[in-house]
This record gives C-alpha cells, structure tokens and sequence, in this order.
C-alpha cells in the first residue's frame, strides 16, 4: 500500500501494455532457482449443483491446500469470447459503471504489499469476488504455464485505480469494493490449454507486473491493484515468482 499520490491519467495511459501471449508454447524454457509457486484453480463445484458463483460462501480459506492456491470458478460470467488475443476491457474513457459492470463478470486478486515482508496468499477465495495476495515491493520475475487437462482458457488483467480529486485523476488502492472512480488496463495476459501441445513457461512479467504497477519502481511501496480473470474451463494456471535484483 503506498502512501503517496500519483496523478495524470494519461501519462499512465501512455505506458498501456496490451501484450498477450499463449502459455503453451513449443519453446521452453528451464526455470531454476528459488522461487514463490502460486497455483490458480479453477473450482467446477462453483459451475455445478449451485447457480451460486460463491460455492465456497467466502470460506475457502477452510479448505486444506499448501497455502500457495487461489480458487476461481472454472467459468466466469463473461458473455465474449475470452480465448482471443485482446481484453475485453472497456476502453480509457468509457463511464465507469461499464467498468464496475465489466468488473463482475469476472474475479479478482487484489495484490498488495501491506500484508508483510513474505510473498503469501492472504484470502484464497476469489468466488467471492476477490482473492488477495501479498507482494513485498521489490522487483521480481514472473512466469506462467497452464495446467490440467488440455482445453480452457483464462485471462488476466492488470488493473489499475483512480480517484478524481479537484478533476483531477490520482492513482489510489483499488477498492474491493468496486467504488473507485476510474480503472485503467495496464496488461492482459492470455492462457491457453492447447490439445496436443506441451505447456511451458513463458515470461510473463510485463504482463502482471507492468512498470505502471509501480511494484520495483524504487518508490517506497506500490497502490495495491487487481489481477481481473476470466475464466472458460481452465482448470489450473501456474505462476513461480522469482525475486531478482533491481535495476
């Protein structure tokens, strides 16, 4: 959580990353090292028995895993095609109760630094509406790769929040409330679990933790923001956080 304000929306327009990649790429790459395994599940009991996206009434945190997951439902409520290239993300300008709309189609992880100095999943139940994760500041590298059974895909995108003061947009924590005056896409990541193809890693650094994130930034602390996901029956994606050494 930062304790400064940051301003000019479009200046953070300007540095707008709309890069999507396939995590199931031919080409591999050997991961080693010390690193943070966190596991995004997407639960089917939240898409059978129930019409509830809540399957878990916000007490996931019962269930017994290592502490390293965060369940999603296996679908969200989006009514598009996610499996493409692009977001889905209203644009810049849009009013934003298109945002808020947008928003609840799908899930949330609200990443923030002020739950400590230890990389952990605080609240892993995102069937609710909103997971959180605890991020130290500081500069890392991220890398994603699908899992499960071929078939699915999910997007994630880095959203970043504002309020307007004097009219004026200045950057803040996004609410898990969803009452933030206005939200920006500053990068989309897309996933997919492709038949016949072996998943590997890809870099996905500039994807979740763009420069606009402020995380690494050399400031003292980030505004804690969203990883929006959209889910269509991927059932696992794996991220391994590594911690490297800042520029």
């Amino acid at each position: 959580m930062k304790t400064f304000a940051l301003s000019v929306l479009v200046a953070m327009v300007a540095v707008l990353f709309l890069v999507s990649i396939t995590v199931a790429a031919p080409a591999e790459i050997k991961l080693s090292g010390a690193h943070y395994n966190l596991n995004i599940i997407g639960f089917s009991k939240c898409t059978k028995a129930t019409t509830d996206p809540d399957c878990f009434k916000g007490n996931a945190g019962d269930i017994e895993t290592s502490g390293h997951t965060i369940f999603v439902p296996l679908k969200t409520a989006q009514a598009v095609d996610i499996c493409g290239d692009e977001s889905t993300a209203p644009g810049p300008d849009d009013d934003v109760s298109l945002w808020v709309a947008w928003l609840e189609k799908g899930v949330r992880i609200l990443v923030s630094d002020a739950g400590g100095t230890d990389i952990k999943v605080i609240d892993r139940d995102a069937t609710d509406g909103t997971a959180r994760f605890n991020l130290p500041d500081g500069c890392y590298e991220v890398f994603a790769r699908a899992g499960g059974k071929p078939g699915g895909c999910m997007d994630i995108d880095t959203i970043i929040c504002y309020e307007v003061v004097d009219d004026v947009p200045v950057q803040v924590d996004c609410s898990p409330s969803l009452d933030n005056d206005r939200y920006v896409l500053v990068g989309h990541l897309d996933v997919d679990r492709i038949k016949g193809v072996k998943p590997s890693w890809e870099n996905a650094t500039d994807n979740l933790l763009p420069v606009a994130t402020g995380v690494g930034s050399g400031e003292p602390g980030y505004f804690d923001f969203f990883w929006q996901i959209f889910n269509d029956n991927l059932r696992l994606l794996q991220l391994r956080i590594y911690k490297v050494a800042c520029p």
